[in-house]
């Protein structure tokens, strides 16, 4: 849509300056909205475009003469930036000896002196190197990339002379609440909600920042709809708050949201960062992976309001509950969402230690917040956690059932299929009939293959004249035992509802790809080439999609033959083929048409040990791929026995020619020694098996009961099949020793550890928490673990969730670095309400929903979001909360808030991700050509409209859309994602196809209502998309635009009507193109306004 759309930027120009909103401050109407659009500057709110102040917040502070300095606000992040990369923990790194992270070190006698001497900064050689003007010995050093301001200098010579008082990191200490929401008499504590107010008012006074009042009822409704839900509000409900807006009225609003389905997928985004989720390996070919179901475990545990204690043990250690049910084991999927490999030449012990690495890192992040990686190598140069330590949680996750290599399948063990009672006990049924026809079928094969040798039939091929016989590929399955390879393309896949298929009640589907081929190799009962013999199959193109050449290939003893179907001659290029192996041009489209032809080139006899079937580019489903031709007994023999030495004999193949077969029958032969190498192997077990499946001329009571389990066994896999299933999380019976691994590397093993965790934290082993766990008890420590994590004892933990919450509403956390709780992290802005918070959480179970909905009934989440020029210098990033949040919406809301103001959002929860409107050449670059992910394949329907949280995640790949709105690529854990401000965004938003669709999906409701005119238009569009009436600047900017659109499109219908026909949603019948293509773009237009992509 670029042909078409960039030359409508023309429309726009005459609205580069407009400014669209009265009430906008002065400090934000020079980001024009309209003509933003075109330049690609202002798709952000301005929160994104001004200058952003340093990480330090409302923390940093300018110290009276006087005043107590603390070392944790004020000194610590000094020393951190500045002194501790050389002078901490890490004893590999350290210089002069000397540590300044802990008081005994730093104060100790040396021999020119101690660093510090408390009270004396004169005497503190400290002091004294800080402002020495000698270049060998001022610290730091001249060449350091962070040098000491004047400010910091003095303080710390302000600390030292106030005698030097360390403290504990902040985060290490234990939460301590305050007074009013923890009274210790029979006082009432304050509500949550009214005390953060109270705390942020008194911050924010003391900063002498106007705090401003609420906002207007129709931004706060569509401010807490999409924090809750993601999706916009309905109008009905803007519309009836708007006329009666009353605390009852907006608490009731704030629990309508928490209830709705909707609310867990908005929390599961979030989350899912965390947990690094993706749909492919993310190494290497980064081929599909089924896994899925945990992401809908995630959502089902938030909508349900799981306590978050809860679900975190479940997520780290599910599967060592007493008795897990099938959802906890499901939620250890979070330990497999690393990424893996496969690739060849990788050495497993390399990647065993990898994938413990990163869940060792991951837990310690996602859960303490704390750099944990930083430990891998070395001492943690900032913070108290010792390589040692590292290795010590990292014994909890080495002990993993999963393998090395993935061996690039979606099912990597250990799966866990997903079936529900009713089809578990359907399979339950199954499998007892598959055995059971299974022992009758061995039964009267060995009784049969057990009878002398003068009580065998003979067969008289004199006599006996040649049959017809047929060998199938494809039909509802695979021939049994056969295996299934798809070579360059996504998951294999059976058709079930797309059409209906000439032959039983499936087929076999290859979709999109060059050179695409499905292989079908092996199987119990061999197949060869017949007699007169004649391959057919029934093909049925895609009349949408169609491939430009379909082929088919056999490979067998005798050579490999490839028959081809293409249009033009230079086409079979495409499947690796040559012109002359054309045998047909490409069936008619949309229909099922059958294909036949004479496998020329191969003997009678030849064994077929593959056979493909493949296409270049577009969909085509296959059926009833077989071969019929002619046999005549002896030959049956001889290739039954041929078939059956290959897989279960010595090589080269015994030679036995077919007339020494003319009337014996070939299990005699075995036993009569024709062939010593037979007879070697001709143990009673192995004549039962050759009976039981190879054997042509036995009793029709052994082909009955080959039949019977064959359909049993077709039935049950084909259950199997269409049941759901997701990789899980698993211990090995036995522990694996781990040890600290030097340098990090996985063959630089150094002392043995067992599993704990870092001395700066609550020992582990408390009583309370040693309750008696089922299983091995190595194997329970990493439920100990997740117990310890979630325990009163650890301070971190509901820090660290709460901050996280507190982000996810108001924009940034109390702590801005909500991945580092460490000294290199912000300490917090309000850190007093940190722990209140937390306090709070911890104590009402670990509630979600109800923490949350505490903060949204704040006066600060309901403030107007006004940005005036003091706020703008003295708290640009709004830690103060003088005023409300305001946000650009996450990339997942922007596309999913288009579908649903456009009427077109797929509202269903859960399945496999969805392969929506993609540009070309994203997978391909960056796929291999064994990969099945290596070429992407757009689906089509409904799913092209379902929330962006369904998304296919390729990690090497990422969705672009998400990518541009810098979604992460789940490669590794994200708490915070950036927000960015590039053209590129803003250009996305004019052209993506799934933008124009919804924009015309949007205009054709509108165009059919009535009455009409351009003013109820407008009004009705600005009403959809924002919830609100245009002004009369708006609405007179706008009408402008109107009209000069509408005589552009008269000039130029081939443009009008491709703007009408945007997207593959069929377009409303009965309307002008003309109108359509009209509203299109205005609807465009308003869902480019930064009020539009903004959460205000």
């Amino acid at each position: 849509f670029l042909a078409v759309m960039i030359p409508m930027n023309a429309y726009f120009c005459s609205l580069s300056s407009a400014r669209l909103s009265s009430a906008r401050s002065a400090a934000t109407s020079c980001f024009s909205v309209l003509g933003s659009v075109l330049l690609g500057l202002a798709l952000l709110g301005l929160d994104e475009l001004v200058p952003v102040a340093a990480d330090e917040g409302p923390s940093t502070r300018y110290l009276e003469p006087d005043e107590q300095v603390s070392f944790n606000r004020d000194i610590r992040p000094i020393l951190s930036a500045a002194c501790l990369r050389c002078h901490g923990q890490d004893t590999e790194d350290r210089q002069a000896d000397l540590r300044l992270d802990l008081f005994e070190f730093a104060t100790a006698k040396r021999e020119s002196g101690s660093a510090i001497v408390p009270n004396q900064p004169d005497e503190s050689l400290l002091w004294r190197r800080i402002v020495s003007s000698d270049p060998d010995q001022v610290m730091p050093p001249p060449d350091a990339a962070r040098q000491l301001s004047q400010e910091e200098k003095n303080i710390l010579k302000q600390w030292i002379a106030q005698g030097a008082q360390y403290e504990k990191h902040w985060a290490f200490e234990p939460i301590r609440a305050s007074a009013s929401l923890a009274p210790k008499s029979d006082a009432p504590a304050v509500p949550l909600r009214v005390w953060i107010d109270q705390q942020i008012e008194r911050q924010a006074t003391e900063a002498k920042l106007p705090i401003l009042g609420a906002t207007d009822p129709r931004t706060l409704v569509r401010r807490l709809a999409f924090t809750l839900t993601g999706l916009p509000p309905e109008i009905e409900d803007v519309d009836q708050f708007a006329i009666a807006p009353s605390q009852d009225a907006y608490e009731k609003l704030v629990d309508r949201y928490l209830a709705s389905e909707h609310f867990g997928e908005e929390m599961a985004k979030h989350w899912l960062d965390v947990a690094r989720y993706g749909d492919t390996h993310g190494l290497h070919l980064d081929n599909h992976r089924q896994i899925w179901p945990y992401r809908d475990w995630v959502v089902n545990a938030l909508n349900s309001n799981m306590p978050f204690d809860q679900f975190t043990i479940e997520q780290l250690a599910g599967d060592l509950l007493e008795n897990p049910t099938q959802s906890q084991l499901v939620a250890t999927g979070f330990n497999r969402c690393n990424v893996t490999t496969s690739e060849g030449g990788a050495i497993n012990d390399e990647f065993l230690h990898r994938y413990a690495v990163d869940r060792t890192s991951t837990t310690i992040q996602a859960f303490l917040g704390l750099t944990g990686g930083c430990a891998v190598c070395h001492d943690h140069k900032f913070d108290p956690l010792s390589t040692r330590e590292f290795y010590s949680m990292y014994a909890f996750f080495y002990n993993n059932a999963d393998p090395a290599m993935d061996g690039n399948i979606q099912t990597t063990a250990p799966f866990l299929k997903l079936a529900t009672p009713e089809q578990q006990a359907q399979l339950d049924r199954l499998a007892e009939g598959s055995k059971e026809s299974l022992e009758k079928l061995y039964e009267l094969a060995e009784r049969w293959s057990s009878q002398s040798p003068v009580d065998t039939p003979v067969v008289d091929t004199q006599t006996s004249p040649p049959k017809t016989a047929t060998h199938v590929w494809i039909d509802d399955d695979l021939p049994l035992g056969a295996t299934q390879r798809n070579t360059s393309r996504n998951a294999d896949r059976w058709s079930i509802d797309e059409v209906a298929p000439p032959m039983g009640k499936r087929a076999l589907v290859t979709e999109f790809g060059a050179k695409l081929e499905q292989s079908i190799q092996g199987g119990i009962v061999p197949k060869w080439i017949m007699e007169n013999g004649q391959l057919s199959v029934w093909v049925q193109l895609d009349s949408d999609e169609p491939p430009e050449a379909i082929f088919i290939e056999i490979k067998s003893d005798r050579g490999t033959k490839r028959w081809v179907w293409a249009d033009q001659p230079q086409n079979a290029q495409l499947v690796d083929a040559d012109p002359d192996r054309i045998v047909g041009k490409l069936p008619k489209a949309g229909s099922w048409e059958l294909l036949s032809f004479a496998p020329d080139g191969f003997p009678v006899g030849a064994l077929v040990t593959e056979i493909k079937v493949g296409l270049h580019g577009g969909i085509c489903y296959w059926d009833g791929l077989l071969i019929r031709g002619t046999i005549r007994p002896e030959d049956t023999l001889l290739s039954d026995w041929k078939a059956w030495w290959k897989q279960h004999g010595k090589k080269p193949v015994p030679h036995l020619e077919t007339p020494r077969f003319r009337g014996v029958n070939l299990l005699q032969a075995i036993q009569e020694g024709e062939s010593s190498d037979a007879a070697k192997h001709a143990s009673r077990q192995v004549k039962t098996y050759f009976t039981a499946w190879i054997a042509s001329d036995v009793p029709k009571e052994i082909v009955q009961a080959r039949e019977a389990w064959k359909s049993i066994e077709i039935q049950r896999r084909m259950l199997e099949d269409s049941i759901p299933g997701t990789m899980i999380y698993r211990d090995l019976g036995k522990p694996r020793q781990a040890h600290v691994m030097l340098r990090g590397q996985y063959d630089s093993k150094g002392e043995p550890v067992e599993p704990g965790t870092p001395a700066a934290l609550p020992a582990m082993q408390k009583p309370e928490m040693q309750k008696p766990d089922a299983g091995d008890a190595n194997a329970s420590s990493r439920l100990e673990l997740a117990r310890w994590i979630v325990s009163d004892q650890n301070p971190l933990t509901a820090r660290v969730t709460v901050n996280r919450f507190w982000q996810q509403v108001f924009g940034v956390g109390l702590v801005k670095t909500s991945d580092d709780f460490g000294t290199q992290g912000t300490p917090p802005s309000h850190p007093q309400l940190l722990d209140d918070l937390a306090h709070s959480f911890r104590s009402s179970g670990w509630d979600i929903k109800g923490f949350l909905k505490e903060l949204v009934m704040t006066q600060a989440f309901c403030r107007d979001a006004t940005l005036s020029e003091q706020a703008l210098v003295q708290d640009p990033e709004n830690r103060y909360l003088a005023r409300g949040p305001r946000t650009r919406l996450d990339a997942e809301q922007i596309r999913d808030n288009a579908l649903a103001v456009s009427g077109i959002l797929n509202r269903k929860l859960g399945g496999p991700g969805f392969r929506g409107y993609q540009p070309p050449n994203i997978w391909e670059p960056v796929g291999y050509g064994d990969s099945n992910t290596r070429y992407y394949v757009q689906q089509h329907g409904q799913d092209l409209y379902r929330r962006s949280l369904y998304a296919y995640v390729k990690r090497t790949a990422p969705v672009p859309f998400m990518s541009n709105f810098d979604a992460p690529n789940r490669e590794s854990f994200c708490t915070r994602r950036e927000r960015s401000n590039t053209p590129l965004q803003a250009l996305q938003l004019m052209n993506d196809v799934q933008q124009i669709e919804a924009a015309r999906c949007l205009a054709e409701s509108l165009i059919k209502q009535s009455p009409q005119g351009d003013d109820l238009q407008i009004d009705r569009i600005f009403r959809r998309v924002l919830a609100r009436s245009p002004d009369d600047y708006e609405r007179s900017q706008i009408m402008g635009f109107v009209q000069k659109t509408r005589a552009r499109l008269a000039e130029s219908p081939a443009d009008a009507l491709k703007i009408a026909r945007a997207g593959e949603r069929w377009p409303e019948s009965g309307l002008a193109s003309d109108q359509v293509a009209l509203w299109t773009l205005v609807c465009n237009l308003v869902l480019n306004l930064d009020e539009t992509v903004t959460r205000n």
